[in-house]
């Protein structure tokens, strides 16, 4: 087990690494570290647990048939941000403004943004963005 202590320019070393080890698989957990492990690596196994379609972020050529190295599991959680902001919206019917912090260099984090845009826009409230790369400038 290998801990990257959420610096995503880590993980692509820490998998070249595991590589070097001849560990049997890596697993991945996010969509972004998957994509970075499979990046830095050339024949080790990757599984992993997305938040997003993994056929359109490329870790998959398919859900039924992933094809290559990489399978893993999708479990969809951005299909519910505008449900999150349809139930924010009815617990505080006053809300106006929302406020995200995401890692714009993060797959998973930018298709979220976008899904909040638009659930915002629809119901009327202003999405305040606020980018952050790192733990230390959130």
């Amino acid at each position: 087990m290998r801990d990257t202590k959420g610096d995503p320019k880590s993980v692509e070393a820490v998998a070249r690494s595991l590589e070097a080890e001849k560990v049997d698989l890596i697993y991945g957990l996010g969509t972004s570290v998957a994509l970075r492990a499979r990046r830095a690596t050339k024949s080790v196994p990757i599984v992993f647990y997305a938040g997003i379609d993994p056929v359109a972020v490329g870790l998959a050529e398919s859900l039924r048939k992933p094809g290559g190295r990489l399978t893993g599991i999708y479990t969809r959680t951005m299909d519910l941000t505008a449900k999150r902001f349809e139930l924010l919206k009815e617990m505080v019917p006053r809300l106006r403004r929302a406020l995200v912090f995401y890692d714009p260099d993060n797959l998973s984090a930018q298709q979220a943004v976008k899904l909040a845009r638009d659930a915002a826009r629809q119901l009327k409230l202003e999405l305040v963005e606020r980018p952050v790369a790192s733990v230390e400038a959130l």
